[in-house]
């Protein structure tokens, strides 16, 4: 499919692995569905730099497999794969400890001590 819309909520709950660029909605959705994830970061001919930083700093934590688009071939992606499946009980573990924050309570604790 060339765009999802209504099925993402269907494909993503059924996937096992998600391939996706480095966006941080995407990957913030991609942590908190505990999704197992290979990002392919957008280049900075492309973009500003924002998702190579992102998918590193994730990638450093061990909750991404990070492929960098200059490098992405069939061998390169498949490789990646089978480096998630060959670690996949540990990689789900780690991504099933990780803790997120809740933003939205954060943000009303500051404001309501500034009230």
């Amino acid at each position: 499919m060339e765009y999802l819309n209504e099925e993402l909520f269907d494909v993503m709950a059924l996937a096992d692995l998600v391939i996706s660029r480095s966006g941080s909605n995407s990957l913030y959705e991609l942590i908190l569905l505990k999704k197992q994830h290979i990002l392919i970061p957008l280049t900075k001919k492309a973009s500003r730099g924002d998702q190579i930083d992102n998918a590193k700093y994730f990638e450093e934590k061990g909750l991404s497999y990070v492929l960098q688009e200059e490098e992405l071939s069939k061998e390169t992606l498949l490789a990646e794969i089978k480096a998630i499946l060959n670690n996949s009980e540990s990689y789900q573990e780690r991504l099933n400890n990780y803790y997120c924050p809740n933003g939205t309570e954060k943000i009303v604790s500051i404001l309501q001590n500034y009230l």
